[in-house]
């Protein structure tokens, strides 16, 4: 292999590291905002359904 293909393969692989720890990152991230909307939906649910209670105990 010539000096040239060598440093290739190196950037190459520099790039292809980076490229997946910024795809794991980017993960990491839909997975915490999803966690975050998912505990959400699940309080306003509850206020819901407290309101809703609350709302037939005045009538």
């Amino acid at each position: 292999m010539t000096r040239k293909t060598e440093i290739g393969y190196d950037a190459l692989l520099v790039v292809l590291v980076i490229g997946s720890l910024r795809f794991g990152q980017l993960m990491w991230q839909q997975q915490q905002t999803l966690s975050y909307l998912q505990k959400q939906v699940k309080q306003l649910k509850h206020k819901q359904a407290t309101a809703k209670r609350s709302h037939q105990k005045v009538k």
